[in-house]
């Protein structure tokens, strides 16, 4: 059976909204919504890369903290079926929270909104 996970239009403005921006990834089906890391969580995540026996286990966590969609349980699905989406997240987000270009993952795309008649 296929895990598909996908935001609507609304789920994904409010993240937005709560999180000052989310960047999206696809893995397998389904989208997976991210926030930019704080700088505690960069500076762990960070620390903890340099120790090889620790690279994975700092991918997962900063995977886990940023995740804003779909919810923990549903990514452990995700997760459990593609272990290597953990660095893959992890790695776009550390993209992001370095504020040059972003290569691994994208801001979503809403619909477009009809505008209103105008009244003559």
């Amino acid at each position: 059976m296929a895990i598909k996970f996908i935001p609507t239009p609304d789920q994904i403005k409010a993240l937005e909204a709560q999180h000052d921006g989310v960047w999206e990834i696809k893995v397998g089906e389904s989208i997976v919504l991210f926030r930019c890391p704080t700088e505690l969580e960069f500076r762990s995540f960070v620390g903890n890369s340099l120790n090889d026996r620790k690279k994975i286990d700092a991918a997962e966590i900063l995977t886990r903290d940023v995740v804003v969609f779909p919810s923990p349980n549903e990514f452990a699905q995700i997760i459990a079926k593609y272990p290597g989406a953990n660095l893959r997240i992890a790695t776009a987000a550390n993209e992001v929270a370095d504020g040059g270009e972003v290569t691994q993952a994208k801001k979503p795309v809403l619909p477009l909104s009809v505008p209103a008649a105008i009244s003559s």
